[in-house]
């Protein structure tokens, strides 16, 4: 059975997170895509051969063509059409965040849980579904690097420029929103929940928005260890993204994590010993993608759904108020 896929936006992301991902993924079909401005939706569906055309959101999500639908718009208007989607009971998979807060995005849960049969609801935490994580995860739990004691994440891209939706408050932008939230969700994927804040810190030029992040966390079953997540959008910062862990017995420490397929190294030290590994560059959208039809078909949860997105955007709020900054918005203004 195909599944035939809406665009909801004709955002930079899309081509590498959709378009190429669906060519590696026959059971899905690129149906239709609508934009804020449908002259440019109608370019990009030239562009990338998607043979129709929706005159906008509303129209998109109501098609009958349509079984499921991808949103990569605002991250403040990530619950508004998700909602929307699921109200024309299309299955969705949304960009992260979910939700630019955790109150918004509980609220739309305990809707949907009134309605038997909702249809899927799975947030694009791309790196979670690539084989690298499944190293990460494997050598974690097989006690290969004793008690944990620290997990770190940094992700630094200075690329992003003045005026960008990732740098405006209205858009629910941030460092940490944007960046942050891969660490936050790897420490949990890991630590399972609840992550417990310790104290976070923020650096913020305008608009109330962060433009360097730090947070750490602990857990309560974890005695002594400490999760730290570092975040930057900064011009001077080097692009860097890498995530590590330091146990009793050991050290692991994964570059570029989020996006393997752009190269990656997998580096354990341990008695003495440094053993270097890169796994399937195949690229994590792909993985995800595949993922999204497979729980479509079967009905099972995915890892990354909406109660998993709840959790983590939990974490953020909790950061975000402990940086002394109001949570992101969570819908247009």
């Amino acid at each position: 059975m195909t599944l035939r896929l809406g665009l909801l936006g004709a955002a930079r992301i899309t081509p590498a997170a959709l378009i190429y991902a669906a060519e590696a993924v026959p059971e899905v079909a690129l149906q239709a895509v609508a934009a804020r401005d449908p002259p440019r939706a109608m370019a990009f569906a030239a562009d990338h051969g998607i043979p129709h055309v929706a005159n906008d959101y509303a129209a998109l999500v109501e098609r009958d063509d349509i079984d499921a639908v991808y949103i990569a718009l605002p991250a403040s208007h990530h619950l508004l059409w998700v909602e929307r989607a699921l109200d024309a009971g299309k299955a969705v998979l949304c960009e992260k965040p979910l939700s630019g807060n955790a109150p918004a995005l509980r609220a739309l849960l305990a809707r949907r849980a009134q309605r038997p049969g909702d249809p899927l609801l799975m947030e694009a935490m791309h790196y979670r579904y690539h084989p690298l994580w499944g190293r990460v995860q494997a050598l974690s739990d097989a006690g290969t690097l004793g008690a944990l004691k620290a997990l770190t994440m940094h992700f630094a891209v200075p690329h992003i420029p003045a005026g960008d939706i990732r740098r405006r408050f209205a858009t629910a932008g941030g460092a940490l929103l944007d960046l942050g939230i891969y660490g936050v969700h790897m420490f949990r994927s890991l630590l399972g929940d609840p992550l417990t804040v310790q104290h976070a810190k923020a650096v913020v030029l305008e608009d109330a928005v962060d433009e360097q992040f730090e947070g750490v966390m602990t857990h309560p079953a974890f005695p002594g260890l400490t999760a730290t997540v570092t975040a930057s959008m900064a011009p001077d910062t080097p692009l860097a993204a890498w995530f590590e862990i330091e146990g009793t017995e050991g050290r692991l420490r994964v570059d570029n994590p989020v996006a393997p397929q752009l190269g990656h190294e997998l580096r354990l030290e341990r008695a003495g010993e440094t053993l270097r590994e890169s796994v399937d560059p195949t690229p994590s959208y792909c993985y995800q993608l595949q993922a999204f039809a497979d729980a479509v078909k079967t009905g099972q949860r995915p890892p990354t759904d909406g109660q998993d997105a709840l959790a983590t955007a939990t974490v953020l709020d909790a950061l975000y108020a402990a940086a002394g900054l109001a949570p992101r918005p969570a819908y247009p203004a």
